[in-house]
């Protein structure tokens, strides 16, 4: 599975696509705060159900993704690899 997260000052938008390139699940666009990052960890967590490994690409320009910085240990939340 892959995780393309795309950061900005005021949102983060999610999209979930597997090996063949088909979407998992809609798009979903949450605020770039302490809350939408705990709601884009539940999501994750929800589209993954099944999933060992998931990668994540990140695209933030200049310091707008330092809060997801902070859930840098995805691997920790989920129990499988990132």
């Amino acid at each position: 599975m892959f995780a393309c997260i795309d950061v900005s000052a005021s949102k983060l938008d999610l999209v979930c696509i597997d090996e063949q390139g088909i979407q998992l699940s809609s798009s979903r666009s949450l605020p770039n705060n302490l809350e939408g990052v705990n709601t884009l960890v539940q999501a994750l967590d929800s589209i993954a159900n099944n999933v060992t490994k998931i990668n994540i690409g990140l695209e933030a320009t200049s310091v707008y993704g330092v809060l997801l910085n902070g859930f840098s240990s995805f691997e920790a939340l989920f129990g499988r690899g990132f």
